[in-house]
């Protein structure tokens, strides 16, 4: 799934209270890229965080999908940074 659409389905989990408790935590500009749905899968990875829910539960994928996912956009082995959720 393309990134717009993933922040476009993470968008419709998120009511206008949980909007803006993200945007005051990142500043606003994670929320309106949410909303004009040109964030990218790792806004709303962010986004998840700042709201405290585990991005693997929000996101339709498997586990292993979501570590690559997460190896692409970081740089880095994500498996050692949720291991501790």
């Amino acid at each position: 799934m393309e990134a717009s659409r993933w922040a476009a389905w993470f968008a419709t989990l998120l009511d206008g209270e949980a909007l803006t408790i993200v945007g005051a935590g990142l500043g606003g500009e994670i929320v309106r890229r949410i909303q004009l749905g040109t964030a990218t899968v790792s806004d709303v990875i962010r986004a998840a965080w700042e709201l405290g829910r585990d991005p693997r539960e929000l996101f339709p994928v498997s586990f292993d999908d979501f570590d690559r996912l997460g190896d692409d956009l970081l740089g880095r082995d994500t498996e050692s940074v949720t291991q501790g959720m």
